[in-house]
């Protein structure tokens, strides 16, 4: 089993679909959508949402599914699988009608009569079992509570499924061995089966019972899987079924897995189908230029097995969805024609997540043809070139977090948050929806939705939405919101309201993450002056590690209004032109931080200039380490692209 990785639009679904493509002739295969309703099958009906059937689960709709799928035979090798034992349990459980224990035996008779419809003819047997299901049919609809269900739709699927005597007969007996009561034939043990798999109204759909039949319902489908591969099948090297799950990190796709896993482990390996399963997973917070780590791109040392494993967990490996490079980026539809510094600007961006990079060099391309140029930082509201009239960063967020305004809405307003803290103090202001509310907690939700996410900033908790792409969408989905207030009010309230979060320390120092969103509300001078006082510490390393943390500050938008001037309670009539240094640094290095700003040769050169004026004006350790600064910082940001927070420091980081 082979468990795919990754965040939002890294192509999960994508690479699942390729693979289905690639073997759709070769060998028996099943795709399936754990997350959604009708499992991906647009036409299937879903069941009621949040109703408990009593004779069906979403672990039975979704063995039916499977089964139905991997009896359809391939063009070009072997035959469909035949499912005698899996056939024998759904249509247990599926048809179970007993009320009560005057029922039980009438209800074993039918449930005789339907496994033994058993013909010479091919014909009779398909009709003898036609006309079976046909006649549980008014009981069956009494107990799915909608009519055209995912039940009732699966069970005509199965209805025409001819069991020989011979598999019947194989079936009942691995039935029988399957101990599922201490005593009784085949017809004994399916009868337990259905009677624990029965939901009474008013019930949880997961009670133990129920779980303890669908292990053995799993059991059975592994099984039926293994006995079609005979000797002679495994000599002839027939390949075997692959089974495609998508988004597994939902509650149906943990408990599937987790019972396909223990099902393997309990018994001796034997033949078993392929399995790749797609799950969210936290991203890296900037695209790596290489690593050792198991990918969809390579995987190095050995990874089959065909001894017991240690745990159940053991039959599983793990590998992280493969970030695209550069190179795969400038390859990507459209993106050959662009220039190369928006190719790079997209492949950072994006941190090598193929579905945001494909909307971004998409949108890029239908401004190219329509004007035969691009601007790096107006990327993100470019027409998303889709069909649509959305701008390219508003078509990523529906996607990301939900096609719903006012979700979208909620959640730009705690993007500027740096930890929870911050994040507590927004709610107060956040703004209102009839559908969800204000609270932390519809937040966590649409993360979730989102995705989990690493990647904290040098000095910090956080970000509180620490998947930086996402935060990247969403403050730029409030910038957009803001300019459409007075006076930027949008932007600037949750900036304040995170900033006075932060307290001054003990010594009156003031917070870096205070500054942080002090820079964001354009109040560069106050940041400069603050900077300039702490050079007097003689700290190189806090300084610099308090300037990275800074400079990552987000732009507010242009309706900003300029910011009240505050005198630097450093400057004197000597140090001016160490003012200037600082000012200019900041500046410089903000500028050239933004997430859609390309390397700039003339910023980087005033950079490089106010480090090496810092180096000029500082003696000792302090000296030593702004040189460092001014021999590497520069060339990072002009040739690695690499941004605050990201440059190097010295030393510890720092608030």
């Amino acid at each position: 089993m082979v468990e795919c990785a990754g965040g939002r639009l890294t192509g999960k679904t994508a690479l699942l679909r390729e693979l289905e493509d690639r073997y759709a002739e070769r060998l028996p295969q099943a795709y399936v959508d754990l997350d959604k309703r009708d499992f991906g099958q647009p036409g299937l009906l879903p069941p009621p949402p949040d109703e408990v059937v009593p004779n069906a689960s979403r672990i039975s709709d979704l063995l039916f599914l499977l089964l139905y799928e991997l009896r359809q035979r391939p063009k070009k090798f072997g035959t469909g699988i035949a499912f005698p034992r899996l056939t024998q349990g759904l249509l247990a459980v599926t048809n179970w009608q007993a009320a009560g224990p005057a029922g039980l035996e009438s209800s074993m008779r039918n449930l005789v009569e339907l496994l033994q419809a058993s013909q010479p003819d091919v014909d009779a047997r398909r009709a003898r079992v036609l006309r079976a299901v046909e006649r549980l049919g008014p009981a069956a609809a009494e107990l799915v509570p909608a009519a055209g269900t995912l039940v009732s739709e699966l069970i005509g699927l199965v209805a025409p499924e001819v069991l020989g005597p011979r598999a019947n007969r194989d079936g009942l007996l691995w039935w029988e061995a399957r101990g599922v009561r201490a005593q009784g034939d085949g017809y004994a043990q399916l009868t337990t089966l259905a009677m624990r798999f029965r939901v009474a109204p008013g019930q949880p759909e997961s009670t133990d019972g129920r779980r303890f039949a669908e292990k053995h319902l799993v059991a059975a489908f592994l099984e039926d899987i293994a006995d079609h591969y005979t000797l002679l099948r495994r000599m002839n090297r027939l390949p075997r079924p692959l089974l495609l799950l998508d988004n597994a990190h939902c509650e149906l796709g943990v408990r599937f897995l987790g019972m396909l896993k223990e099902a393997w482990f309990v018994r001796a390996p034997r033949t078993r189908p392929g399995v790749v399963v797609t799950a969210l997973a936290p991203e890296p917070a900037f695209p790596e230029p290489g690593g050792t780590a198991p990918s969809t791109r390579v995987v190095s040392g050995e990874f089959w097995r065909q001894d017991p494993a240690g745990t159940p967990a053991d039959w599983v490996l793990g590998v992280s969805m493969a970030q695209l490079n550069r190179e795969e980026v400038w390859e990507l539809p459209g993106a050959e024609v662009l220039p190369s510094d928006v190719s790079r600007v997209i492949h950072r961006f994006s941190a090598g997540r193929v579905g945001i990079a494909r909307t971004l060099a998409r949108a890029a391309r239908h401004e190219w043809d329509a004007h035969g140029s691009v601007s790096c930082e107006q990327l993100l509201d470019l027409g998303a070139a889709d069909g649509t009239d959305l701008p390219a960063y508003e078509l990523l967020l529906r996607t990301l977090v939900s096609e719903e305004e006012t979700d979208r809405a909620l959640l730009a307003h705690f993007s500027p948050a740096l930890d929870v803290d911050a994040a507590t103090a927004l709610r107060v202001t956040a703004p209102t929806s009839p559908s969800r509310g204000n609270r932390l907690a519809d937040v966590a939700k649409l993360l979730a939705q989102a995705g989990p996410a690493e990647g904290a900033r040098p000095g910090a908790d956080g970000p509180f939405i620490a998947d930086r792409p996402l935060r990247a969408l969403l403050l730029h989905d409030l910038r957009v919101r803001a300019t459409a207030t007075t006076e930027a009010a949008g932007w600037l309230g949750p900036h304040k309201a995170a900033r006075d979060r932060y307290a001054p320390g003990p010594d009156q120092q003031v917070d870096d993450r205070a500054l942080y969103h002090a820079l964001a509300s354009g109040e560069s001078a106050t940041v400069a002056g603050v900077l300039h006082d702490r050079l007097a510490d003689g700290d190189a390393a806090a300084w610099l590690a308090s300037l990275n943390l800074i400079c990552a500050a987000p732009r507010p938008p242009e309706n900003l209004p300029d910011p009240a001037t505050t005198p630097c309670p450093a400057c004197g009539p000597d140090n001016g032109r160490v003012h200037t240094a600082v000012e200019r640094l900041v500046q410089g290095l903000w500028a050239q931080s933004q997430p859609l700003a390309p390397p700039d040769s003339v910023t980087i050169a005033r950079i490089e200039r106010q480090l090496s004026i810092l180096t000029e004006v500082t003696d000792g350790d302090a000296e030593r380490i702004f040189g460092e600064a001014h021999a590497t910082w520069p060339q990072l940001l002009l040739h690695n692209w690499i941004q605050a927070p990201d440059l190097p420091t010295w030393g510890e980081a720092h608030r």
